[in-house]
């Protein structure tokens, strides 16, 4: 059984907000910004719309979440690798360790962007339940924001499960395991929201049937617990 963290800060558990490099990060990421704030990522009749003419091959999928946020995922090995070098440049894995107090190797599972510009209405979710023991995390990253905005951030249901809201910031990301209930602040905005995305968390095989029931919602590819990729969609095998 991990250890289940409390943050004050947050009055949440397994929550935990992380620094991050920022001009490292939008460095890595800047070849991908203006395709991703110009072009459509939604097509009502796709379920995968195909990314063809980015700098790397994505697939764009939106979970219809009464607004237009957009899950960007690889669609071929290089954009794969793409990801799994940023979460190795950004050092997610050994500063995840230090705020979570994990004794644990951690993995990337996959990699991706979230982009939105407007939420109708919440959807508080779980990423990771109980059964997960905080050995998943979710890590948000922002890219890019609106400034001007006081919505559009994270809302979360805290220890008395009350509602919260945790307000983005350049250069800090926040990453969650088990028992965090959250959803996106309903929002409109002129400028696109966009993320730095990841699934990631133990190689210990006996959490993994529950862990990749979130690990393979948002994208078409991920990495099992014991290194291999799997696509999920036929039609981009041969793009691995």
């Amino acid at each position: 059984m991990v250890k289940v963290k409390f943050n004050y800060a947050l009055n949440a558990y397994n929550a935990f907000e992380i620094d991050i490099d920022y001009d490292t990060a939008f460095t890595l990421v800047s070849p991908f910004l203006e395709g991703l704030n110009n072009r459509p990522l939604i097509d009502p009749n796709m379920d995968c719309m195909h990314l063809k003419d980015f700098p790397l091959s994505f697939c764009s999928q939106s979970p219809n979440w009464k607004g237009d946020i957009s899950w960007v995922s690889a669609a071929s090995k290089e954009a794969f690798t793409f990801f799994e070098q940023c979460f190795e440049k950004l050092e997610i894995e050994r500063k995840t360790q230090e705020v979570a107090e994990l004794d644990f190797p951690l993995m990337m599972y996959s990699g991706f962007f979230v982009v939105r510009s407007y939420g109708e209405d919440t959807h508080f979710h779980l990423d990771f339940d109980d059964t997960c023991d905080n050995q998943a995390f979710t890590l948000m990253l922002p890219i890019q924001l609106d400034e001007k905005s006081e919505s559009g951030h994270l809302l979360y249901k805290d220890v008395f499960f009350a509602d919260q809201k945790y307000t983005y910031t350049k250069g800090k990301a926040i990453t969650f395991g088990s028992r965090f209930i959250h959803s996106t602040e309903p929002f409109r905005s002129t400028k696109k929201f966009i993320f730095l995305c990841f699934t990631y968390g133990t190689t210990n095989a006996d959490k993994w049937d529950a862990i990749k029931t979130t690990v393979t919602k948002q994208g078409i590819s991920y990495k099992s617990y014991d290194g291999s990729v799997i696509v999920r969609d036929k039609t981009f095998e041969r793009y691995f």
